[in-house]
């Protein structure tokens, strides 16, 4: 129960986050994090689209190193194979840094 509340919580703050600093490319509608499994299911609208395009990040990994937090992402699977193919060659286990704000937010709870 106190798991299912938490991620529902870091759900909602990182759907907020992700929709402020990408506004410009499109709006996350709906963000649904396990952290037991360290599982995201993501459902975005991109700018010019019509159709969502839905992503599962099957695994992720949260670390803090060079003064900052870096988000590591695996097993990425996209409702379409054009975003497949970038989710491959640019975002499959490459660092994604993190703002210091959030990431020692998510580095306490995640």
């Amino acid at each position: 129960m106190l798991k299912k509340l938490k991620d529902r919580a870091l759900s909602q703050g990182a759907r907020a986050a992700f929709n402020r600093f990408f506004e410009r490319y499109g709006r996350l509608h709906d963000l649904e994090l396990d952290t037991d499994n360290k599982r995201i299911d993501l459902t975005i609208t991109l700018s010019g689209e019509t159709d969502p395009l839905h992503l599962r990040i099957g695994r992720y990994r949260l670390s803090r190193e060079d003064g900052g937090y870096r988000l590591y992402l695996y097993d990425i699977q996209s409702s379409r194979p054009w975003a497949q193919a970038l989710a491959e060659d640019f975002l499959q286990g490459r660092a994604l840094p993190i703002p210091e704000e959030y990431g020692k937010i998510l580095g306490k709870i995640v």
